[in-house]
């Protein structure tokens, strides 16, 4: 008797966080709709994404956000995103948690900033690979820089992240560590 072996593909929703305002730009455009490249920088975030083949994609918006809604539609994603308001701007846990009911039942959550950080399809997928075959419950994308300027920084203890500290926030000692998040991250 022959056996067959199948290998269920784990579900993935993208949640993409795109309800911040921008206010250091000092410009009445959403941030995330301000052109990198010729393309929002929104859209580059999207089609990364896209790259690791989501079941589904939730856009997480401002209640005032229709410039995002409409420029996101004009672009024909498949899957078709779900936009969910995040009424208050609490930041990034907030907007998440914001995210829950849409994401639904799913094995991994990948979600990221919709204001660009230059990061390739492939790192993204390899991300997701390096998450799923440590059985992680949450898994961060980071990079070293020489010169991490305000960029968040990793903090780690023996290896294990302990904390993610904006840099204009953080103390001087924490200032002095070069690895940065990339706003990319994998959840179980």
């Amino acid at each position: 008797m022959a056996t067959t072996t199948t290998t269920r593909t784990r579900s993935l929703a993208a949640v993409i966080l795109a309800a911040g305002k921008g206010k250091r730009l000092k410009s009445a455009r959403p941030k995330v709709l301000h052109p990198v490249c010729g393309k929002p920088a929104l859209w580059h975030v999207v089609q990364t994404a896209l790259a690791a083949r989501p079941d589904r994609i939730v856009m997480v918006v401002a209640p005032d956000a229709e410039d995002v809604r409409a420029a996101v539609a004009s672009w024909k994603i498949t899957p078709k995103p779900v936009f969910v308001e995040q009424t208050r701007q609490l930041g990034t846990g907030h907007a998440v948690l914001a995210a829950k009911s849409a994401v639904g039942r799913v094995d991994d959550v990948l979600v990221a900033n919709g204001d660009f950080d230059p990061v390739l399809p492939e790192d993204i997928r390899a991300l997701l690979r390096r998450h799923r075959r440590a059985g992680a419950a949450a898994t961060i994308a980071s990079t070293e820089l020489r010169d991490p300027g305000t960029y968040q920084r990793i903090v780690r203890d023996g290896g294990r992240v302990i904390d993610v500290i904006e840099g204009t926030d953080a103390p001087t000692e924490v200032r002095r560590i070069n690895e940065v998040g990339t706003n990319w991250m994998a959840f179980r």
